[in-house]
């Protein structure tokens, strides 16, 4: 693998520049505050020009977002604990520092200034095009209203914008290109344009999407300009747009771009929107004066042990919906309440009063809304939702009864509907669970309320003729019960207990089958907190410990914690200082922006180094619904530095199997069982591979076992990983064998876990691993990859004249030194010991440089140092030995390497024809030094100081320039 490896690294080197030139070639140049565009006009982060000063109090809904005292960006007030901005102006180093200004003109005084609790980015907001330029600010403490701080009305989802519309901007921005930023607050009114026309003016920036839309004068003038990201587009009285980039500053043909609210305004959780905005439901309108979601009015406060089948839907902490107890792993309520949320963004709060506290939480794993419900009338407004973590049945917390299939409801049949919501209209939520008895109505009379069209047969209707008694906005989902079956789930109707107007259920009885069939699917669960659904919901993807040991990370020290926003997701290896290997399924779907890495920890909370992620390489045969080729590297944005709790870890040959009942140790922060909270501490287990056959016997076809995944457990059960380490290793004899995907409960007997075969894609890793911009260095310095090679085989480079392994049989990359002579570090204080687990593996050289092209004479004599060993099949010195050799003449070096494809102008050889003198395996990297400059790197040869065979060395001189780009040396 040495000698295929370093062959074909030249060629990766060539394709690795193309790719990152025909990259910065296409990719659109959308690289906002703080950080460099390439195309130098671009301007992401904008501020005001050609406009005029203005009071806060003409846009109370303004506030400057701050960042150590310093103005960066805008937002707009949406209530009194949340702020709306732009995604690109934020990062994970900006939340400690980040502050918000409210209530004043002037962005440097006056108002409040009120911390920041946390930055929530919209999920699929694109750091590389922009799209989706929208974040959240929840602020640490409530704001109070006044004439100067006021929040914004919102647009409805994917409410359109009329071209030509007039909007006010506002911002403290530049009032010219390479101003500085304005100490008073400025607008400016500009119109919407078209969209057509708007994509047309900046095509060679790839475009605009649907997400964004534009607004200025086609005569420029009139503009934002840098800093005012994140601020308000406001028009009729709602915020249409957020500021989010555009060509230099109110200039000719270029409109300023702007995130469009409306693409994004369901994601925006309830918590979020003013009161003022709405009073009824705000994510689903069947009708103008419908309210969707209603909440109880005229009923009386109760105990959860009274209606132990309730639960509290919650989004980004906050109360959306209510829910009621089908089993121990699903929960029905209104698919208004999950339409267009992702199921990781919800969380359920069951065995509590208050939906605020209390109980127990569980996340979300997976929505199946109902393949027929119209969002438009409401209709077959069904939710099923699968959670995490299995229930834990109690006095607090059981399962309600289901009707039979189209099982008939009397009218005037008295009914029990309970929740947290209002008391009356306008009111806030309750904290303390409430409930209301009231009467089903014939679905004549109801209909004759609402109108024929709009009653269908999945819908029923209780409350009083005369109003008093009926849910209200927020516990839309919530029970209908009667004689101890959940009849009607929560949905919409007009006000709440308004005369005349009963509210509106879902009807159970009718969508019972459907139930049973979803709820009866809980075979082996499949599919983690995806940030999509996955139709296949019995599998568990996405494991942690069971029956194992607590553990320091110094014993396994390749193990790190992938985090999305710091919160522990997944397990995952350390392969090298820049590349981790981890599960396709933790990633899928998620930007890298998004995502962490803490390692050198035994917490996953606390402790070690957190480094985020730069980027993230899928398996491009990665198939969400089978969890095949579940594999994916992420690369990390800086190095890691090693030590004894952070240690790359050494990877099997490709395709090399794996023995049935090997002895291997998984690890990770998983639960202990299956319905337990994540482990703040690392912990292992031991568990022995299974056999293929008897690992596909087990699960069958659905989704199957691949050739590309392996088994490990103990058919008895009671050791095993569980949910959330994903992605971690499972190691057997000092080699990465596993990554942990997915499996039928934790622990369950007769069911393995199923990790992802490292050795089916050791080709594929490596070379991602090789495709950025390393790939250029290590074509130049290819001993360098030699000794990760030797990481990965457990041995330093030797010879391999097995014809099979390369096309180069016989030459030995990674040298020592043969025929030399022992010296002290002082007479070679260039020299150093690049070392893999306290082990000598190659050497390294802190010298003098050459120029660039710098020639050096045949015959110079040359010195080679370092701890290599004395003859090929020796071991390594221990003491740093050097030896005194000759350059070769190009041409004569070539011919002597013919048959192994010939020496490069990057390249130059040093020794003696009789040889007797040379480097060997293991000093690759090292030094050779002519008149005290470092003239090579020791790289490659046939054999040790073997005659006719001259040590082959990378030429520095070829790359002094590359080195000082780099270095800066």
């Amino acid at each position: 693998m040495a000698n295929k490896l370093t062959i074909v690294l030249v060629t990766l080197s060539v394709v690795a520049v193309w790719v990152q030139a025909h990259t910065l070639h296409n990719n659109r140049p959308i690289h906002p505050v703080h950080r460099f565009a390439p195309i130098a006009p671009y301007l992401a982060a904008k501020r005001i020009v050609g406009g005029f000063a203005i009071d806060i109090t003409d846009v109370p809904y303004q506030v400057s977002v701050q960042h150590d005292n310093e103005h960066v960006c805008g937002g707009s007030i949406l209530n009194t604990k949340w702020i709306l901005s732009a995604a690109h102006c934020y990062n994970d180093e900006s939340l400690s520092q980040s502050t918000v200004r409210v209530g004043s003109s002037e962005h440097a005084s006056g108002g409040t200034v009120m911390k920041v609790a946390r930055i929530i980015p919209y999920p699929h907001h694109s750091s590389n095009t922009n799209n989706y330029d929208i974040a959240l600010l929840e602020l640490k403490s409530e704001l109070t209203f006044s004439d100067k701080v006021q929040p914004v009305v919102l647009p409805e989802q994917d409410e359109p914008i009329v071209e030509g519309t007039m909007g006010i901007v506002s911002g403290w921005g530049l009032t010219l290109s390479d101003a500085d930023s304005n100490d008073v607050l400025r607008a400016t009114n500009v119109p919407t344009v078209n969209q057509q026309e708007c994509n047309k003016a900046y095509h060679l920036y790839g475009g605009i999407t649907e997400q964004m839309f534009c607004a200025g004068y086609k005569h420029g003038g009139q503009d934002t300009c840098r800093k005012d990201s994140g601020g308000p587009f406001v028009a009729e009285g709602k915020l249409i747009g957020v500021i989010s980039w555009g060509h230099e500053c109110a200039m000719a043909g270029y409109p300023g771009v702007y995130a469009r609210v409306a693409s994004v305004r369901e994601w925006i959780p309830v918590a979020c929107v003013g009161a003022q905005a709405s009073l009824r439901h705000w994510f689903v309108r069947p009708l103008p004066h419908h309210g969707v979601g209603p909440r109880i009015v005229g009923g009386f406060e109760i105990s959860v042990s009274e209606t132990p089948y309730q639960v509290s839907l919650q989004y980004l902490d906050s109360l959306r919906c209510g829910g009621s107890v089908l089993n121990s792993k699903w929960i029905l309520t209104a698919a208004h309440c999950t339409d267009n949320i992702p199921p990781y963004a919800l969380v359920v709060r069951y065995g509590s009063s208050r939906h605020e506290s209390g109980g127990t939480v569980v996340l979300v794993k997976r929505i199946v809304q109902h393949p027929s419900y119209n969002s438009g009338t409401i209709d077959y407004d069904y939710s099923l939702l699968e959670v995490e973590d299995e229930l834990t049945f109690s006095d607090v917390v059981q399962p309600i009864a289901l009707p039979e299939q189209d099982e008939a409801v009397m009218d005037g049949t008295m009914a029990t509907v309970s929740g947290w919501g209002y008391t009356h209209n306008a009111a806030e939520s309750n904290a303390v669970l409430r409930a209301a008895n009231v009467p089903t109505v014939s679905q004549h009379d109801c209909s004759n309320a609402y109108s024929i069209e709009i009653i269908t047969d999945r819908m029923l209707c209780a409350g009083y003729q005369q109003g008093g008694k009926d849910a209200c906005q927020g516990d839309s989902g919530g029970p209908l019960v009667a004689d101890g079956k959940l009849i009607g789930v929560v949905s919409w109707g007009v006000g709440c207990a308004q005369a005349g107007y009963p509210g509106v259920y879902s009807r159970v009885a009718t969508v019972r089958v459907a139930c049973v069939e979803v709820q009866a699917s809980q075979r082996p669960r499949y599919a983690r907190p995806l940030p999509r659904f996955l139709p296949r919901p019995q599998y568990s993807v996405g494991h942690r410990i069971v029956g194992g040991f607590e553990i320091d990370v110094s014993e396994t020290p390749y193990q790190v914690s992938l985090q999305y926003f710091r919160s522990h997701r997944c397990g995952g290896s350390v392969l090298n200082n820049k590349w981790v290997l981890t599960a396709a399924h933790c990633t899928d779907g998620l930007d890298a922006s998004s995502l962490s890495v803490r390692l050198g920890s035994s917490k996953h909370a606390s402790g070690g180094t957190v480094v985020r992620v730069a980027r993230i390489v899928e398996h491009p045969k990665y198939d969400g619904n089978t969890i095949d080729h579940d594999y994916c590297l992420l690369e990390l944005e800086s190095e890691l530095t090693f030590s004894n709790a952070v240690q790359p870890i050494a990877l099997p040959e490709q395709d090399e199997p794996v023995e049935d009942g090997t002895m291997a140790t998984v690890s990770g922060w998983g639960n202990t069982q299956s319905a337990s909270e994540s482990n703040a501490v690392l912990r292992a287990a031991n568990v022995p591979t299974v056999n293929q056959q008897e690992c596909e016997k087990a699960y069958g076809t659905t989704p199957g076992i691949t050739d590309q995944m392996l088994c490990a457990g103990y058919q008895q059960g009671g050791k095993d990983a569980c949910q959330g380490d994903s992605g971690g290793p499972l190691v057997a004899d000092g080699k990465l064998i596993g990554v942990v995907s997915w499996g039928f409960g934790c622990a369950q007997a007769g069911y393995p876990g199923v990790y992802s075969r490292v050795a089916s894609v050791r080709d594929w890793v490596l070379s991602d691993k090789m495709s950025n911009k390393i790939a250029i260095l290590l074509a130049v310095l290819v001993a360098v990859v030699a000794c990760v090679q030797a990481q990965a085989n457990q041995r330093h480079r030797l010879v391999r004249p097995e014809p099979r392994f390369s096309p180069r049989p016989r030459y030995a990359v990674g040298q020592r030194i043969v025929g030399g002579f022992e010296i002290d570090v002082s007479d070679a204080p260039y020299q150093v010991s690049l070392q893999y687990n306290k082990r000598h593996n190659c050497g390294g050289s802190p010298v003098g440089l050459p120029k660039q092209d710098e020639p050096v004479k045949d015959g110079t004599m040359t010195t080679v140092s370092g701890w290599g060993n004395t003859q090929s099949a020796s071991e390594s010195n221990a003491v740093l030995r050097a030896a005194n050799v000759p350059t070769v003449n190009q041409k004569e070096c070539d011919k002597a390497y013919s048959s192994f494809g010939g020496v490069t102008d990057r390249m130059l050889c040093a020794g003696y024809q009789q040889g007797g003198k040379d480097a060997c395996q293991g000093d690759s990297g090292g030094p050779l030094v002519a008149d005290g400059k470092l003239v090579g790197v020791v790289s490659w040869g046939y054999g040790c100081a073997q005659a006719g065979y001259p040590g082959v060395y990378s030429r520095v001189a070829s790359v002094r320039d590359w080195v000082r780009e780099n270095s800066g040396v």
